[in-house]
């Protein structure tokens, strides 16, 4: 980062979720976490995360709407609604996950993915344009892109891909979009608001409870702010999403 920290105006971090999204952002790198802003309003609801869905029209080439204004409604009458509504695509960028939910022939989940990251992205640039309306947006902001410890070279590449072809960044290869592991993110987290109970030495487990995976991580607090990961992550397929399912399939038995 240290190329990129006299330009930078913005750190933007986004979880992107097997089940629900959301980011937060800071107006300098240098920024304390009390001035860290997470993202609460999404579209007249109110919460930290949207839902991870999207709904297409006919042909899948446009979005009709994404996160909370997607979610299926209970009309009192019929309508002439035809749009789809596509959830857990996430999943596909896991390799070792044998069981994928399905999608339309028609569609491909990298344009899925890429589809809610351009919305998602949309939101983001004009949140930060309230607050700096020359901002540039591709040179001034940094993205850091949370994902699954599960991924492999080829899934974070795809991501690389979807998040370009999202339009957050000019280039693929930019330096302003950034990889950090969802463990390693949450014992950062931990680091600071537990350094002043933390003494060296001193270890911690990180559970990290997902849509798709369940994940344990042990650190240890090395001083000075640094940590250091004890065991590999160890995780399991047992996350929200495919328990959802396993018990849906349970009572169809």
């Amino acid at each position: 980062m240290n190329s990129l920290q006299g330009n930078i105006k913005f750190v933007v971090a986004i979880d992107f979720g097997t089940i629900s999204s959301g980011y937060a952002y800071a107006h300098n790198p240098s920024s304390s976490l009390e001035e860290i802003t997470v993202e609460n309003k999404w579209d007249g609801f109110t919460g930290y995360k949207t839902p991870t869905i999207i709904r297409y029209q006919d042909d899948y080439s446009t979005v009709k709407s994404w996160g909370f204004s997607a979610l299926p409604s209970r009309p009192k009458k019929k309508t002439n609604d035809n749009s789809k509504l596509i959830e857990l695509f996430k999943l596909f960028l896991f390799k070792d996950l044998m069981e994928k939910p399905s999608l339309p022939d028609k569609l491909d989940y990298k344009k899925v993915i890429t589809d809610y990251l351009n919305k998602l992205g949309e939101m983001i640039k004009d949140k930060l344009h309230t607050f700096m309306q020359r901002l540039d947006f591709y040179s001034q902001v940094l993205i850091v892109l949370t994902i699954p410890v599960e991924f492999d070279d080829d899934a974070i590449e795809t991501m690389r891909d979807c998040a370009f072809n999202a339009g957050l960044m000019k280039k693929r290869d930019s330096e302003c979009l950034r990889f950090i592991t969802e463990p390693e993110a949450a014992a950062v987290y931990c680091l600071n608001f537990s350094e002043n109970k933390l003494k060296p030495g001193d270890s911690f487990i990180v559970v990290d409870c997902g849509g798709g995976t369940v994940n344990l991580t042990r650190h240890e607090f090395l001083g000075d702010n640094q940590i250091s990961e004890i065991t590999e992550s160890t995780s399991g397929n047992c996350g929200s999403s495919l328990i959802d399912k396993k018990f849906i399939e349970l009572l169809r038995r």
